[in-house]
Parts: C-alpha cells; sequence; structure tokens
C-alpha cells in the first residue's frame, strides 16, 4: 500500500483501499503469497508535489528503480502445482510424520522425482541407539541422479541442514521425542566406508611410523566412525581435539609393553 501511495503522490486520507487478496503464508516460508490491495485515489484528490532525490548516479538510480518492485514468479523445474500449505497432520506415528516432511520438502524444491525408503540402523555406524529411522532419498531415474548431489552439499552439509530441519519439524508436533537420520542415495553409506578404510590405513602407518596423525576438522558422526574402527585397532588410540567446526581426530601410538 505504501508502494501505491508514493506512486500516486497521495496519503492514506485520499484514497480507497480495497483487499483482493489477503494472501497466504505458505509451508516454512516456502509457497507464501503477499496480500493483494487496490488503491483507487477519491474523486478530487491532489497529488503531492515531490522532489526527486538528487545523488551523482541519479541516472542510475533512474534505470534501476524500474525494477526494484517487480516481482517474478518462481519457476522450480519439477515441482508439482498442488503443494501442502502447511505441515502434515495426518500422520500414523512419527516415522510416517517424518516421511511426509521429507517429501514435502523434496517436492518444494523440485525433487518430486525421488523415492524414500525408510529403515532401523543396523550398527553403531549408522547411528544405531542414537536414531529411530534412516530415511534414504534415491532417483527415480538416471537423469536426476547427479541432480541430487544438490542435496548432498559440499561435505554432506546440506544432508545435515535437512535433517536438522526434519527433526525441528516432527519434534514440533509430537510429545515423544524421536530423531531421525537422512541420506542421499546411500551417500553416508559410501562415505563411513571411505572413513573406515583410510583410519584403518592410518593405523597401520602409525604402527611403523609411532608417529601421531591429526585429521582435517570432520562433524561429530564422522569423528565416531573414525573412533569406533581405531577402537578395534591394537597398537594405537584416539581423541578429539579443538572446539566448534574446528574439531578434529588425533590418532596416535599407545603400544604398552
Amino acid at each position: 500500500m505504501d508502494r501505491a501511495l508514493k506512486k500516486l503522490g497521495l496519503t492514506k486520507k485520499d484514497v480507497e483501499v480495497e483487499i483482493v487478496s489477503t494472501g497466504k503464508t505458505g509451508f516454512l516460508g516456502l509457497g507464501s503469497e503477499d496480500a493483494v490491495v487496490r488503491v483507487t485515489a477519491k474523486k478530487g484528490a491532489v497529488q503531492k508535489k515531490t522532489r526527486p532525490y538528487a545523488s551523482k548516479n541519479n541516472d542510475n538510480n533512474r534505470r534501476n528503480n524500474n525494477y526494484r518492485n517487480i516481482e517474478l514468479p518462481v519457476n522450480i523445474p519439477g515441482q508439482p502445482e498442488d503443494l501442502p500449505q502447511k505441515v502434515a497432520d495426518d500422520f500414523k506415528d512419527e516415522t510416517d510424520l517424518a516421511g511426509k516432511t521429507i517429501r514435502d520438502l523434496l517436492n518444494y524444491l523440485g525433487f518430486s522425482e525421488t523415492k524414500i525408503t525408510s529403515r532401523e540402523p543396523q550398527n553403531e555406524e549408522e547411528g544405531l541407539g542414537r536414531i529411530d529411522s534412516l530415511f534414504n532419498i534415491k532417483p527415480i531415474s538416471r537423469d536426476n541422479k547427479k541432480e541430487l548431489g544438490i542435496l548432498i552439499g559440499k561435505s554432506g552439509h546440506t544432508i545435515r541442514s535437512l535433517q536438522t530441519i526434519v527433526n525441528a519439524i516432527v519434534g514440533q508436533q509430537v510429545e515423544e521425542r524421536k530423531y531421525f537420520g537422512i541420506d542421499i542415495d546411500s551417500y553416508k553409506v559410501r562415505k563411513n566406508e571411505a572413513l573406515s578404510e583410510m583410519a584403518l590405513d592410518i593405523a597401520d602407518e602409525i604402527r611403523i611410523t609411532k608417529e601421531t596423525v591429526i585429521l582435517e576438522p570432520m562433524p561429530p558422526a564422522e569423528r565416531r566412525i573414525i573412533h569406533l574402527v581405531i577402537e578395534q585397532e591394537e597398537g594405537v588410540s584416539s581423541k578429539s581435539s579443538g572446539r566448534g567446526n574446528e574439531r578434529k581426530v588425533e590418532i596416535y601410538y599407545s603400544n604398552e609393553e
């Protein structure tokens, strides 16, 4: 409304306002719509005289102002037309709610051509005893297999963010607190296998050189994989050091004769 008044050069008492649409809040801020109003000048209303803002870049400002208030529709490839406007409320249990929430988020992001599977974690590496269910998002065809890399992100950062969002939504809807893990096309499985092999190679090296090896900073889940592997190896031990995002694993020689 303020923009309309400015454009007309009138005050609120000089116009009539009609509400065309009240707008929508959307789902998690996605799919939201602004309210739409129609502003009409009253008969006999007189425009205010305004003085244009002067600056050294006045020509550039005029060119930029032509586009400043234009709102273009957001078109996400693969996004269904019928999108939810709120968190699902027709769920059987916490796992069902988590699965439906993941599906809604994927649809909003344009990843409707995916399938979601769920199972219990099988070992400590997968979160046995810490998470209730592990969801795996898989592509339906090879064509969108590479696109899922966006959901993985650098070093799995996006997966962890998606996992945090889903667990926060579920936690607000149910009384019993449960925690769910999310994987993208078995990325975490492959990552865990690679970390385990790396830890074994480092253990072999340390038993020979007896020198401490300090790894790059890792998220808690990945550090845990290293600790679990080293725990089973003779002659070597591990510990975490550092703070926050800089926390890392140190593997050192510890053979006691």
